[in-house]
């Protein structure tokens, strides 16, 4: 971890452990965009979309369920360049495919030019 990494994860809990009592990275999951707001973190929203966005950043070393975060709107807010990682595209794909019933997706072939 390098050391402005880790000058962003002291700040954040010193500022934000003590008013929602979260002791644990898991208890973030029952922590909404709103909560952190209401308690002074409003200004974090200009440079992360979502809760869930603002903590892979700060941690990025924990394995975060997106899914376990409480939801914040019908289509949550993506931050600037968001779907241009392959791995966000592929993480949301992958979460719709089996609700969706999709078994395999058909290589993407090439149109023919008019």
């Amino acid at each position: 971890m390098g050391i402005e990494l880790g000058i962003k994860q002291v700040s954040f809990q010193i500022f934000f452990f003590p008013q929602f009592a979260a002791f644990q990275l898991a208890d973030w999951y029952g922590v909404s965009k709103y909560d952190v707001s209401q308690r002074g973190g409003q200004g974090l929203w200009y440079y992360y979309a979502s809760l869930a966005e603002l903590l892979r950043a700060v941690y990025p070393e924990h394995e975060w369920d997106m899914q376990r975060f409480p939801a914040e709107s019908p289509l949550p807010r993506r931050s600037r360049g968001y779907w241009q990682q392959p791995s966000n595209v592929r993480e949301f794909l992958e979460s719709v495919s089996e609700p969706l019933g999709v078994k395999e997706v058909p290589q993407q072939q090439a149109l023919p030019s008019l």
